[in-house]
Formats: structure tokens, sequence, C-alpha cells
């Protein structure tokens, strides 16, 4: 070896060295941009798909679980008709009226009497009945209580098949139809509301709120006047009347009647609807008859 080789060997080892950190080799992100872009546009991407979709996907797993109950219903199944007409016997027959009551006349509604439960049948706690059926039999609502969650409703129609499904509070009330079935509705318990369903085609047309700032109110009972287009549902001492129609416009509340005892009892009528009940079938204490006062 030359004497300036061995020069320059030994000049190349005194240089100091890098530490071994910064004489790693350099890291090429150039193939981890796309996977850092996609990990931050996730999220946006996951909101967007779930807006678009995410309520057709609900819609397919409420079916699906409806195809499952309506095929599967109870040996015990039952589906009541027409709960809300009550025929009066014995001393109670001498309760009548020859004014049927209207959205015209309903805010002249009054106590007329109290009697004994018994003197009027059929009365059925409808909160206790597992299905009610439409009035021409083309469906049944059946209702499946869930303690501490909901009650999911599903629309069965008596070949098994499923029009769909849905859900109420788990304290809610009963579920009634109107005289032709085009209308039914469901009192959703503590939330205040009163939730009125298109018949025909089996999907929600209106809600009934009478909250006050929010505030939980109890709907204890539902039902349809059978001969004029009214809803009647009873909450917290009082009795409510509205208007009923096929838009959601035509739900007005025409009276509300206070004063009375509605917790555990269930609306009724006479057939010609000229008398309204308010009964007590769970523990068979009195009744309230309540009749348009033609003297107001």
């Amino acid at each position: 070896m030359t004497e300036q080789a061995e020069n320059n060997q030994q000049s190349n080892n005194d240089t100091p060295k890098p530490p071994l950190a910064e004489r790693r080799a350099p890291v090429n992100m150039d193939g981890c941009a796309p996977w850092i872009a996609g990990i931050i546009l996730a999220p946006a991407i996951f909101c967007i798909l779930f807006a678009l979709f995410g309520s057709t996907i609900r819609q397919n797993l409420a079916q699906t679980e409806a195809n499952a109950r309506c095929n599967n219903l109870p040996t015990n199944y039952d589906a009541v008709e027409n709960v809300t007409i009550f025929t009066a016997r014995d001393s109670a027959e001498a309760i009548t009226s020859d004014t049927v009551i209207t959205a015209e006349n309903a805010e002249q509604l009054s106590l007329n009497t109290r009697i004994a439960t018994t003197e009027i049948t059929p009365v059925r706690d409808r909160g206790l009945v597992e299905a009610v059926a439409h009035p021409q039999g083309e469906y049944a609502v059946y209702g499946i209580y869930q303690p501490l969650l909901a009650t999911r409703f599903f629309i069965c129609e008596d070949n098994g098949d499923a029009r769909g499904a849905f859900t109420a509070d788990e304290t809610t009330g009963n579920v009634a139809f109107n005289p032709d079935g085009s209308l039914f509705a469901v009192g959703d318990g503590e939330f205040g509301r009163v939730v009125v369903f298109d018949g025909i085609e089996v999907e929600r047309l209106h809600v009934v709120d009478i909250r006050f700032d929010n505030e939980p109110r109890l709907i204890d009972s539902v039902a349809f006047h059978p001969t004029e287009p009214l809803l009647f549902f009873a909450s917290e001492s009082a009795l409510f009347i509205y208007s009923t129609g096929a838009t959601p416009d035509a739900f007005t509340q025409v009276a509300r009647i206070d004063s009375l005892t509605t917790a555990n009892r269930e609306i009724g009528f006479n057939p010609d609807g000229t008398v309204v009940y308010l009964a007590d079938p769970e523990t068979g204490g009195q009744t309230q008859v309540l009749t348009i006062n033609e003297t107001n």
C-alpha cells in the first residue's frame, strides 16, 4: 500500500461516526400514504353510507324479525276482535242516551253515573291481550312485551306472512282499530303519545303528543268510537277526544273531560256510540258511565 493510501485510510478511521439511530435507513412513507388517508376518511365514509342505507338496513332487519315471529306464533295465540264494545246488562241497561257522541257535541260529555264493572260485558283488559285482529280479519297486531326495554309489535296475516313491525314504550297501552280497519292506534306508554297507523298501508300516519314541556305522561287506554270518526284516549284523570281522518291534519282535539278516574281503566262504548265507559276489568272496581248532557 502506498504512503498516500495509508494516510487516506487513517483519515477515514479518525472521522467520527454518527450515532446508530442516525445511520438507520430512511423510512419510505410513499406506501403508507393511502392507508393513512383511508383511516382518516373511513369514519366519514361510514357515516355517509349509514345515512344512505341505514334506514333500509333497519327495515330489512325488522322485516326479518317479523317474518320469524309471524311464522312461529305461540300455540295459544288468540287475536281478539272488537274489544271496545261493551254490552250492558242488569241495572246498567237503564243507562241509555238518544244522542250519539260526535265531534260537535263531545264537549258536552259528562259523568252520568257509576256502576259495577260486572254489569257490563264483555270487559277484557286490553293491556293483557296478546293480539288484536283487524275488523275484516286481514291481519292482527301481535305484541311481545319486553320488560324494562320496549313492546315489540308485529303485523301478522293468518297465513304467517308479516306486513311489518314497530316498537313502543315498554309500558305501552292497548291497540285499537277503528270500525272499518282503516286506522289503528297504540298508546305509547309513559311517552304521553298515541301513535296512529294507516291500517291499509300499515305505516305510521300521525302522533298525538299531549306532553307538557316533555314531562312523562302515561296513556291509560285507547279506543275508537264505534260509529263516528273519533279517537278516545285516557291519561291521568282526563279523557281526550280527537277527530280522525286519512291525513295527519285531520287529527284535532275536540274535547277534554277532566276529573275522572283513568288509572287501570279501559275505554269502551255501547254499540250505537251514545254511551262511553271507563271500566276497571283488572280489579272489578266501579265503571264510570259518560253520556251527552243535553241540558248544556
